[in-house]
C-alpha cells in the first residue's frame, strides 16, 4: 500500500497518515452521531481493517512524522466541472472508482476523507488491466459516517519505465465526461515554504498551466489547485508537475530545490 503520504484535512488541520501498513487501530468511542436506526455497523467494525479479500477499510489512526524537506502531491483526482459543490446522497449500496493506466504493475491506490480519518485502500493486485481499471466497494461505512462521494480524495501512483508516475482518479466514469473536465490536485509540505507551481506538457519548455508566483504554504498545510482540461484525452499524456521552493540566499531570492512530479492523463 501507498506509504509516506501527507494528506490534507478538509476542516483545515492537517495529519501525516502512514498508509502502508495496518499499524495499530485507533481507539475512537463514537458518539450518537454513527448510531443511526438503520445501521448494523459497531464501533469495532468500523475500525480500519482487511475486508472482503479485496480492500483496507475503516477509521485509521495518525501515524509517522514525515521526513523534513519533502513535499508530497498528497491528492490527484479529475471529475467533472461542478461534481464537487453537487448535493449527493451517501445511501447508494456501492460505489466506484476508475483509474487509467498504461501498465498496471506495482500500482497502488488509495481514497480518503481526513475529517473522519477514513481510508479505502484496495489490495494491490486489484488492478491488473491495462487501460481502465475500476474497483467497486460497498458504501456501508460511507453511510455511517454520513459522507457521499464527492466528498472524498485520492491518489494512485506506480512505477511505469522506473520512473514514479501518478495517475487521476475518477469517481465516475471517464467516458460520460465531457470537455469540462477538471484535473484538482493537492499539495503538501513538510515544512513552511514558498512555491512557484507550473505544469509542462513534454517535451514543451513552456508552462501549460501555472500558479500565481510565491505562493506560501505552511508546514503541513495543503494547498488545492484545480487544472481546467479542454477537448478529450484519447491518447496516455505525460505532464511534469512542478514546485519550485524558493528561499533568501544572500539577500536575493533564488530556486532552492525543483520538486517535480510525472502524471500521466488520459480517459
Amino acid at each position: 500500500m501507498l506509504t509516506n503520504l501527507l494528506v490534507k484535512c478538509k476542516r483545515k488541520h492537517f495529519c501525516k497518515l502512514q498508509i502502508g501498513c495496518v499499524g495499530t487501530i485507533l481507539a475512537l468511542c463514537f458518539s450518537s452521531t454513527f448510531a443511526q436506526s438503520n445501521q448494523k455497523l459497531s464501533t469495532r467494525e468500523l475500525h480500519y481493517k482487511f475486508r472482503d479479500g479485496n480492500r483496507w477499510e475503516g477509521i485509521k489512526k495518525e501515524g509517522w512524522k514525515q521526513v523534513s524537506g519533502t513535499l508530497e502531491l498528497s491528492s490527484f483526482i479529475c471529475y467533472e466541472e461542478g461534481w464537487r459543490g453537487k448535493k449527493l446522497a451517501a445511501t447508494r449500496d456501492s460505489v466506484s472508482i476508475f483509474v487509467y493506466v498504461p501498465q498496471p504493475r506495482d500500482l497502488t491506490v488509495s481514497v480518503f476523507y481526513l475529517d473522519t480519518l477514513y481510508f479505502m485502500d484496495p489490495y494491490p493486485k486489484i488492478f491488473t488491466q491495462r487501460g481502465k481499471n475500476i474497483f467497486q466497494w460497498p458504501s456501508q461505512i460511507l453511510k455511517v459516517l454520513g459522507l457521499s462521494i464527492n466528498q472524498l480524495d485520492g491518489v494512485a501512483r506506480a512505477r511505469v519505465e522506473n520512473r514514479l508516475t501518478y495517475f487521476p482518479i475518477y469517481f465516475s466514469p471517464p467516458e460520460q465526461i465531457g470537455n469540462k473536465l477538471i484535473a484538482e490536485f493537492s499539495f503538501t509540505p513538510s515544512r513552511a515554504a514558498t512555491f512557484d507551481f507550473a505544469l509542462y506538457a513534454r517535451p514543451s519548455e513552456s508552462p501549460i498551466w501555472k500558479t500565481s508566483n510565491d505562493v506560501r504554504l505552511d508546514a503541513n498545510e495543503s494547498k488545492t489547485f484545480y487544472w481546467p482540461i479542454e477537448g478529450h484525452l484519447s491518447q496516455p499524456t505525460d505532464f511534469s508537475l512542478v514546485a519550485a521552493e524558493k528561499a533568501i540566499i544572500n539577500g536575493k531570492v533564488e530556486i532552492r530545490r525543483r520538486h517535480e512530479f510525472n502524471i500521466c492523463l488520459f480517459k
